[in-house]
């Protein structure tokens, strides 16, 4: 999702200096056959290096989409134009973790951002939607003059109808297995920038069809006008790994945000404030893992560690992988992905045990599907150790299966669109029946219209429920 987000930052536009990075990558048209030979390099990757590329689809189903993909190539077209038909060939995949570009914004020049900057922001901006189902709703609206009601439905933008438009993005965006919530949760909690850029093109004005209680209504939003600035992506500020917040004196919320690589003093600390101090005080304890998109292995499993009470193990790995014998020195993929299991192995982190001052007592999880990947297996191993209650939504990562740990990158020949995903299944070690999708909340959290209005965390508010319930109860 990240490098959806990027690509909203431009503009095809007439400029001839090809010497400018973003004259190769929105302007260069390529002959048929160089983007076929592209698309067939991408899909010999796949086939040759992905341990997991049928299992949401068959083999003739995803050969067939591929072909219809190269057949259509029958115009000259630009890096950005094959980067959209491919999208929706991928997605079909059903792997979160597969990423695509058709530009890396480290290499924008000057000159790109005097030549390609958006002479306008996007006119989402000044909107605050929420998504249910296939209905688009209005949270807030930043306008100086009419403004569309906090509630309203809209029916239509430019003239593409509500679930029209969550359909086609859909397409355009990957998830694990048949899921829906991780999609759901970028609309959701993230700016719509994917939105905006896939389903409009980065369109300066949007022509919205609304209804209030019924009664239709029409506006048309404008993009405000950008300041010239350079196109760069600039770096969000780092998350902290912990936020630890006590409710009262005996309960208290661990927010984890991310299991990125970042792991400063300051989290360090934290963490080992939380486990050698505020557990030993803390008898109800809430662990929020919503819209945490996972991150390294080790840093989950380290904190898994502190909230179990006995050994679990989260995943294993296919036989083929874990108990082969290293291929030839050719074949640098296979030993790679076998080393990084071995090693795993022999860190013990298959089998996890508790430390000594690991949380023991009563756990309440809040998931959404903003927990993801290494997220999503905490969320999973949590509910094996039997004391934890899951409250929410399905999680955004899946609960079988997931492919990550160690990444394949590769670039086109041709175009240069970058492209790349994991080579590490790691597999549920108690399998559920229902496959494709995430792990399963104990506890159905769905938001109405009116809890988003009213900024409600329903999450929250049933774990507090929950706890006032236990504390009667002594527990």
């Amino acid at each position: 999702m990240k490098l959806l987000q990027l690509t909203a930052l431009f503009l095809w536009i007439q400029v001839t200096c090809e010497a400018q990075y973003l004259y190769g990558r929105l302007e260069r048209k390529y002959a048929p056959e160089e983007m076929k030979e592209d698309v067939a390099q991408l899909y010999g990757d796949l086939k040759k290096n992905h341990p997991d590329l049928t299992r949401f689809i068959s083999t003739g189903v995803l050969q067939k989409a591929f072909d219809s993909l190269r057949s259509g190539l029958t115009d000259s077209l630009t890096a950005r134009d094959l980067y959209y038909r491919l999208l929706p060939v991928l997605s079909r995949i059903g792997d979160g973790h597969i990423g695509i570009n058709y530009f890396e914004p480290d290499r924008i020049t000057p000159e790109d951002a005097a030549g390609y900057a958006l002479a306008y922001h996007s006119p989402f901006d000044s909107l605050s939607l929420c998504f249910i189902g296939k209905k688009i709703f209005v949270r807030d609206h930043r306008a100086k003059h009419k403004r569309i009601p906090a509630g309203a439905e809209i029916i239509s933008i430019n003239s593409i109808r509500s679930g029209a438009i969550i359909d086609s993005l859909f397409r355009f965006t990957f998830s694990d297995g048949y899921n829906t919530t991780f999609k759901y949760f970028f609309l959701n909690y993230r700016r719509p920038d994917g939105l905006w850029n896939h389903v409009f093109r980065s369109c300066k004005s949007l022509h919205i069809v609304y209804r209030v209680k019924n009664i239709p209504d029409s506006i048309t939003v404008q993009g405000k006008p950008a300041a010239a600035a350079a196109l760069k992506q600039s770096h969000p500020q780092k998350m902290p790994f912990l936020e630890f917040k006590r409710i009262d004196a005996g309960t208290a919320c661990l927010k984890v945000n991310t299991f990125e690589p970042a792991w400063d003093t300051a989290d360090q600390r934290m963490f080992a404030m939380v486990l050698l101090k505020e557990f030993s005080q803390t008898s109800h304890l809430i662990l929020d893992l919503r819209g945490n998109n996972g991150g390294r292995q080790e840093l989950m499993l380290m904190l898994l560690k502190s909230l179990i009470s006995k050994p679990v193990r989260p995943v294993t790995f296919p036989e083929e992988l874990a108990a082969a014998a290293l291929p030839s020195s050719a074949d640098t993929v296979r030993i790679n992905q076998q080393n990084y299991i071995k090693e795993y192995q022999s860190l013990g982190w298959e089998q996890v045990g508790p430390f000594n001052t690991s949380y023991k007592q009563r756990l309440y999880v809040l998931i959404n599907g903003g927990t993801f990947s290494a997220a999503a297996i905490m969320a999973y191993a949590l509910g094996i150790d039997k004391r934890a209650v899951l409250i929410g939504e399905e999680t955004g990562g899946g609960r079988n299966s997931t492919t990550a740990g160690i990444m394949f990158h590769n670039q086109t020949k041709y175009t240069g669109i970058a492209y790349s995903f994991g080579l590490v299944p790691f597999m549920a070690t108690y399998p559920s029946s229902e496959t494709g999708h995430g792990v399963q909340p104990d506890i159905k959290i769905s938001y109405t219209v009116d809890d988003y209005l009213n900024n409600r965390d329903l999450e929250m508010e049933r774990a507090l429920q929950l706890i006032e319930v236990d504390k009667r109860k002594g527990e």
